[in-house]
């Protein structure tokens, strides 16, 4: 089994992952928030004490994959895991083999998060293709033919908005995420809704939109991110649901970088 972390902005993600046919499946996906700037033992006692609370121990894996948008924890965390594994984990960066061409300006500065999303979409999936992660930020990433890393866009991720909304502002309340039903909101509450539910799948159908005509053709546009189930349904453009998209990436991407 392999063990795929992510640290994002946000939320830290424990993920154990078998092979099996070709494929990756998920045996069990552990959710918790990103504490920074912790030290190699406190990381240690954190790693050990969540796979004791899925039913499992670090000898039930081969090796382990960290993907981080999170610098001030990268490090303490990669000693961790180097300690608790007996082996350092294959970290995501741009030295890593992703099988992408990158076609882009300062293309080490790419988040790591992205790079996993594309490189597991271009494996699998026909090109061109773009690739909406719903997260903290909800990012967008284009591949072309043949792999290469065109580029994208990045957004205020759903709560992200919702947060600046009820923070910033002197009347609006906060609101939970909800998936409306109708476009004409009749009180703040539903109209909040709408502008950020209804309009996160107006976002992507309308950047895809541009990203489309400035291709000169259609993509394969795979929706995924802990943001992704409120919004996907409400899409007007063809796609592909996948939530386990970043672990099944970070699996591909330790396999490729050890066998």
């Amino acid at each position: 089994m392999i063990l795929a972390v992510d640290i994002g902005n946000t939320t830290m993600t424990f993920t154990g992952l078998r092979r099996k046919d070709g494929d990756y499946y998920v045996v069990f996906n552990k959710k918790g928030d990103t504490i920074a700037d912790k030290t190699v033992s406190f990381y240690k006692n954190d790693i050990t004490r969540i796979l004791k609370k899925c039913g499992y121990v670090v000898e039930d894996f081969e090796g382990s994959i960290l993907s981080s948008v999170v610098p001030n924890s990268s490090a303490n965390f990669t000693e961790a895991l180097t300690i608790l594994f007996k082996k350092r984990p294959i970290t995501v960066s741009i030295d890593l083999d992703t099988g992408l061409t990158m076609d882009v300006e300062n293309p080490e500065k790419v988040g790591h998060d992205r790079l996993v999303d594309a490189a597991w979409v271009a494996s699998r999936y026909e090109l061109p293709a773009v690739t909406v992660d719903m997260g903290t930020a909800t990012t967008f990433n284009v591949i072309g033919e043949g792999g290469i890393f065109l580029g994208g866009a990045i957004a205020p991720g759903l709560e992200t908005g919702l947060w600046a909304l009820s923070r910033r502002t002197a009347q609006l309340p906060e609101v939970r995420q909800m998936t409306p039903t109708f476009a004409i909101g009749k009180n703040t509450v539903e109209c909040m809704e709408v502008g950020s539910v209804l309009g996160s799948a107006c976002l992507i159908d309308g950047l895809v939109e541009r990203f489309e005509a400035e291709l000169g053709e259609k993509v394969t546009l795979v929706i995924t991110g802990w943001h992704a189930k409120t919004v996907e349904g409400l899409c007007n453009h063809e796609h592909i649901f996948d939530p386990d998209l970043l672990p099944k990436g970070l699996a591909y991407l330790y396999d490729r970088n050890t066998h």
